[in-house]
């Protein structure tokens, strides 16, 4: 008897928790009219701070500072200030005059990481390239930067993510960064303290391993590294790409995508992140031999769902996150998985008919509490009907209250016809 009261318990309290948790418009003017253009580009969500309350973005709507309807910027917004302040800029603070998105922003919220041509910005030389700039100094420097400081040459530098204050992630095909040639990608760390690029995807032998587009996240001390590749030095390489992580003290690398018998996953697996403490990593599969994974058809067509997992290196255990509160896998496809810093919270998009809300062609997002066992639909409108149109590349808090999404939804609030960005919570 005490038993089922404590699930009823639960129960109610998670309800409760599910109940609470509100969806509210971030890419907005400083005075709280919905941005007037696009808020995103394919593949890249924004970013949120430690505790949530600041969120980066990018957008080229002309109604945002400096804004021109037609070049993509780098915005903050500091939600309980109120206000949306540019970081796509000079050190004389005027704007780039060619795209930059991808915002990632550092846990206290004061740098923020972005790629892309970024015409007048410092050293931009018609080449991608990442750049910090910090919002207490009003500076902007460049990252994707070689033992001269030189920016990269003949390639591109993309996907930036913070560690802490002090390190960013990111891959570069540029063939003046350590290790490149102009032709593969590597993932490279910047020490902003020392000014330093380092080579971080590399085999245990000490090679460099290339690595895919997407997927590069480091522990807090940077000293682990996860990636994705399929590189021929890396254990049980195939033409599937992989999740790996390497410790960058002892040099060791391990596969991450692998089935609980010990088995690489059968399939491609990408999407990676790590908590700070380097004890749980996220990725996506399409593999038929990994947890939900179903096989292909008799013409060999890429299966169906596609799930998110986490693995926990302590317990050497992998477990399937995309699941609905029966327990059941998704039946659609997953993407994104990305966690608090504890890896009780994992925030991901689907498509699935068996998800809260879901319709199976609609991409909507979604937080799986792993203590709980509940996955709650967060992409929906203020009378909880599920959002009306995709939902995607979900951003989540480190203390796991908060995710910040990309909608092209009409009905939760944002300007028809503009994809915004929303952030939902408080969750827990």
């Amino acid at each position: 008897m005490a038993a089922a009261v404590a699930g009823v318990v639960m129960c109610a309290g998670a309800l409760e928790a599910e109940a609470a948790v509100q969806v509210a418009l971030v890419s907005r003017t400083p005075t709280g009219v919905p941005a007037n253009g696009e808020s995103t580009v394919y593949g890249w969500g924004g970013s949120l701070s430690q505790d949530g309350s600041i969120a980066a973005f990018a957008s080229r709507a002309a109604n945002l500072p400096q804004g021109d309807g037609s070049t993509f910027q780098v915005y903050v917004r500091n939600i309980p200030g109120r206000t949306t302040d540019i970081a796509s800029v000079n050190n004389s603070g005027i704007a780039a005059t060619s795209d930059t998105f991808a915002p990632a922003i550092s846990p206290s919220g004061d740098l923020v990481a972005f790629e892309g041509l970024g015409a007048g910005l410092p050293q931009a030389n018609g080449n991608y390239q990442i750049w910090v700039h910090d919002t207490t100094t009003g500076k902007t420097r460049l990252v994707s930067a070689d033992a001269k400081g030189r920016s990269g040459r003949h390639g591109l530098s993309l996907y930036p993510t913070f560690s802490g204050e002090r390190y960013v992630a990111f891959e570069s095909n540029a063939d003046n960064l350590p290790g490149g040639s102009g032709d593969d990608s590597f993932v490279y760390i910047r020490d902003l303290k020392l000014g330093k690029t380092i080579l971080a995807s590399k085999t245990a032998g000490g090679s460099p391993a290339v690595a895919t587009i997407g997927g590069q996240a480091l522990s807090l001390d940077a000293r682990f590294v996860v990636f994705v590749s399929n590189d021929p030095g890396l254990p049980s390489a195939s033409i599937f790409t992989h999740v790996y992580l390497r410790d960058r003290q002892t040099g060791s690398v391990e596969l991450i995508d692998r089935a609980n018998n010990g088995q690489a996953a059968s399939d491609f697996s990408a999407d990676a992140s790590i908590t700070p403490d380097a004890r749980f990593v996220a990725f996506d599969s399409v593999a038929s031999n990994l947890p939900g994974g179903a096989p292909k058809d008799s013409r060999g067509d890429e299966p169906l769902p596609q799930q998110c997992y986490v693995r926990d290196l302590e317990q050497e255990k992998l477990v399937l996150v995309s699941k609905n509160n029966a327990g059941a896998p998704q039946n659609g496809a997953c993407f994104d998985p990305h966690m608090s810093a504890d890896g009780r919270y994992v925030a991901f998009y689907a498509h699935a008919t068996n998800l809260p809300g879901g319709d199976g062609t609609t991409d909507e997002v979604y937080v799986r509490d792993r203590k709980l066992g509940k996955t709650v639909l967060l992409s929906k409108a203020a009378n909880g009907d599920p959002a009306d149109d995709d939902s995607q590349y979900p951003s989540i808090s480190l203390d796991g209250r908060w995710v910040e999404f990309v909608s092209d939804a009409n009905n939760m609030g944002g300007r028809p016809a503009h994809s915004q960005v929303f952030r939902a919570g408080p969750i827990g």
